[in-house]
Order: C-alpha cells, then sequence, then structure tokens
C-alpha cells in the first residue's frame, strides 16, 4: 500500500494499486443489481448526467481507519470542503427491490468496499475538493464521502455500484476490518515539531483533532510536557474536527517529550493517566 502525506496542505493519501488514469470523457458510473435481482432497471450514468444532477456542499474529514500502535506515529486525517451529488437523489430515481440491502461499491483501481443501503443514503459522491476539481489521486473524478465512516469506506475513483442482498467481500473488509467502518473514539496529531529544533521562543505548537460526537468522545485534549500538564483543550461535542494551537516557552535549550492525550471527563483527572498517549514526539528546543 502507498501512503503519502501531503504535509503543505495537512493531508494524506493512500492506495494498494497505482493511480487509475482516467478520461472523463469516457467515464461512467454503473449502477446495477442484476446478480440477485436487487435493482429492477440497471442505469448507466455519463459526467454530463452526474453533473446534472443538484450538487450539495459539506465539509467532513477523511479518517484512516487504522491506530498506529506506536505514539510517534501521528494518526492519518485531514478535514476538506465537498461539493457533489447526494447518491440519495440517485436513488430516487432507481427502483430497488424490497431485498436490496447493500451497495458493494467497485473503483477503477480494482479497490472494492461495500456500505448498507442506510449508509449508502447518508452518501454524497464529490467531484469537488475545497473550491476546485477533485484532484486524480484523490479520486478524479468522483469518490464516496460518507460522514462519521473511515477512509477505506471512502473509496475514490468510483465507478460501479452494484446493489445486492448480500455485500461481497471489500478489500479491506476481506483482510478482517470493521465490516461498517464507523470511526469511533478520539484522534489527535501534531502537525509541527518533528525533525525540527526551535530556536525562537515562544513556541507556537499546533495541530488537529477528531472526535466522534457519541458517549465516547472526548470532553478535552490534555497536552503534556515532560510528563506534566501543559494545557486542557476543549473539544465540542457539536462538531468532529477540530484545529488546536498554543503557545509555550520552554525553561530551557534541550529535548522535551510532548504527548497528547483525551480526557472523557473534566471531573475525573485520572483517566489522562489510564488513557493511551494520541500522539506523541519530542521537541528540540535550542
Amino acid at each position: 500500500m502507498t501512503t503519502v502525506r501531503d504535509t503543505s496542505a495537512r493531508r494524506f493519501r493512500q492506495h494498494i494499486h497505482r493511480v487509475p488514469p482516467i478520461n472523463p470523457n469516457y467515464w461512467a458510473l454503473t449502477l446495477t443489481g442484476i446478480t440477485d435481482g436487487a435493482l429492477a432497471h440497471p442505469s448507466i450514468l455519463t459526467w454530463d448526467d452526474l453533473t446534472a444532477y443538484p450538487s450539495v456542499e459539506l465539509a467532513c474529514p477523511v479518517v484512516c481507519g487504522h491506530i498506529s500502535t506506536k505514539p510517534e506515529n501521528a494518526p492519518l486525517m485531514f478535514n476538506a470542503n465537498w461539493r457533489g451529488v447526494p447518491v440519495s437523489a440517485l436513488l430516487a430515481d432507481l427502483e430497488l427491490r424490497l431485498h436490496a440491502a447493500f451497495a458493494n461499491i467497485h473503483a477503477a483501481d480494482g479497490y472494492s468496499t461495500f456500505l448498507t443501503l442506510d449508509q449508502l443514503r447518508d452518501a454524497v459522491l464529490v467531484y469537488a475538493m475545497d473550491g476546485s476539481p477533485l484532484p486524480l489521486e484523490h479520486g478524479y473524478p468522483t469518490r464516496l464521502i460518507v460522514p462519521g465512516l473511515a477512509g477505506y469506506k471512502l473509496p475514490k475513483w468510483v465507478e460501479r455500484i452494484e446493489f445486492s442482498a448480500r455485500h461481497t467481500s471489500g478489500t479491506w473488509e476481506s483482510r478482517g476490518w470493521d465490516s461498517t467502518g464507523t470511526l469511533t473514539g478520539t484522534r489527535a496529531a501534531i502537525l509541527n515539531g518533528a525533525n525540527h529544533a526551535f530556536s525562537s521562543r515562544p513556541i507556537h505548537l499546533y495541530g488537529t483533532a477528531h472526535a466522534v460526537s457519541a458517549a465516547d468522545s472526548s470532553t478535552s485534549l490534555i497536552i503534556h510536557i515532560d510528563h506534566q500538564i501543559l494545557a486542557r483543550v476543549p473539544i465540542s461535542p457539536a462538531q468532529s474536527w477540530h484545529e488546536w494551537s498554543l503557545d509555550w516557552t520552554p525553561p530551557h535549550p534541550g529535548d522535551f517529550y510532548l504527548e497528547i492525550f483525551a480526557q472523557y471527563d473534566a471531573n475525573d483527572p485520572r483517566q489522562v493517566a489510564q488513557s493511551s498517549v494520541l500522539h506523541a514526539m519530542t521537541l528540540h528546543v535550542r
């Protein structure tokens, strides 16, 4: 698998196979269900057909479903503003049979995954990202975005959706990954400090966090320097994506160990000692 971090744009991208060359003049989205008759009449949408549908905009993070056991490895995640067609609008024009329960989704590079029909109704087939056409490496001409699901459920280069009473074995699901792809818990990353020696004072530290708005989402990020609390960063349960920053004046030159924890109950400081480190790194100060 290839993983690329675009540090300037604070993004990442992953693909198991190579990025497929796609000519939008010949691209089409096939909607089918002939295997078990889940769709009465298959449909093929050209690029012009798809973009003729009313579009919506949404801000949604892409978060890798894998959580590293090494705290020095930052979680892979980024946030973007997307524009595309709600899949529910496409479904309204299809005659799905009652036994249709899953959508098996296939991409031009050979990748596959599946969603329940309810998950698919929440999805958007996006073709623009942050006000520009979707970059090829992020799925041009269209990828699937579903709020609340991990990145392996958001396939790029989508070209076929097959409706069925049962799901196929997706690329990662066949390797034992969760079949629902639902994101849980909290992830946080420090975006500056790695492989860098600081000389100015104070030091401006910043990063991002993703927290699911549910019972298991944290109320605060706890920032530690050398195992002492430096700051608490509140997290609003009303949103999933957060950007944090703080200024810190080191007491002297040297190396300092920076850690981020999640605190789920602001009234229970013991949780910090019991929780896992979300991200950690050594800061070098001149």
